[in-house]
């Protein structure tokens, strides 16, 4: 796998995007006032509450992400076998309904899952429940993964093979994102991998917005950033990136992913037990929510 790839083809129907996306993305519809200060308290309460009420939004998206979670996390997990051979922990930070936790548990991997909303974690045990997945393989942690830059008590001193951060990174202010980059990559085993997404912009910019949904938008914080900036801050964290691409989601014209695969520089190769090794040119996937 390299690092320098080119952009996959879009699914049918969907603009393609350049190998470095540009100005795609729809625009951004900022918060009224009273949402500008943006101390971390603030930030994370207004998160906290946002995706609390988008429960609704993610039931009506679960079963194409269902859908995406094998074409996603195949690759990943292909890599963390490429580099430690056996693969059995997984970090997931931000499971919100528990789609992918499913998968992963279905998988027969062990699940560490953190969120921070009650009925983001109510319906993660639903949609356990309902997919008959293993629940003793899973474990949600009701916190927020920041914790102040220190580690969460449950999660102290533990690494996992894979740490998936999916949509997650994003949603820190500027200096707290790169906080819980550094975070994620303590949280690796050697040769361990971590899967970063986010959007691609044309210019970096934060501050409180709208995120839209089929019931109506609410108030959220995010970061953005361009795909030079966003490995740049990867490689400030200590993580270099193993391979990435550009995902076109076809649900919201103009929107593009960016996915990563990172890892600490200089692990060691070790072979896969069995099976190919995938690779993120081969998605093609519904997009993200």
């Amino acid at each position: 796998m390299s690092a320098e790839v080119a952009a996959p083809p879009a699914p049918r129907g969907a603009r393609a995007p350049a190998t470095t996306p540009a100005a795609a993305t729809p625009p951004v519809t900022p918060a009224p006032p009273g949402h500008g200060l943006t101390s971390l308290g603030r930030i994370l309460r207004t998160n906290r509450t946002a995706y609390t009420k988008l429960v609704r939004f993610y039931r009506a998206t679960a079963r194409a992400r269902a859908a995406d979670a094998p074409v996603l996390l195949e690759p990943v997990l292909a890599a963390a076998r490429e580099r430690s051979g056996d693969v059995d922990s997984v970090l997931e930070l931000g499971c919100a309904d528990g789609v992918f936790t499913s998968w992963l548990t279905r998988e027969d991997l062990a699940v560490t899952a953190v969120e921070f909303s009650a009925r983001m974690r109510w319906a993660a045990r639903r949609r356990l429940r309902a997919d008959h997945a293993p629940a003793g393989r899973v474990t949600i942690l009701p916190h927020e993964f920041h914790n102040g830059g220190e580690p969460l008590p449950p999660l102290a001193g533990r690494r996992f093979d894979v740490v998936l951060a999916m949509a997650f990174v994003h949603l820190f202010p500027a200096g707290t994102d790169l906080e819980v980059l550094r975070q994620i990559g303590r949280h690796l085993t050697p040769g361990g991998v971590a899967f970063l997404t986010t959007t691609v912009e044309a210019q970096d910019r934060r501050g409180f917005e709208r995120k839209e949904g089929p019931h109506g938008s609410r108030v959220r914080y995010r970061s953005r950033y361009t795909a030079a900036s966003f490995v740049e801050l990867v490689n400030l964290a200590g993580l270099e990136v193993r391979d990435k691409q550009y995902r076109v989601d076809p649900r919201i014209e103009g929107k593009t992913w960016l996915d990563v695969i990172v890892g600490h520089p200089g692990d060691a190769l070790r072979p896969a037990r069995s099976g190919p090794v995938a690779s993120l040119l081969e998605a093609s996937v519904h997009g993200g929510a």
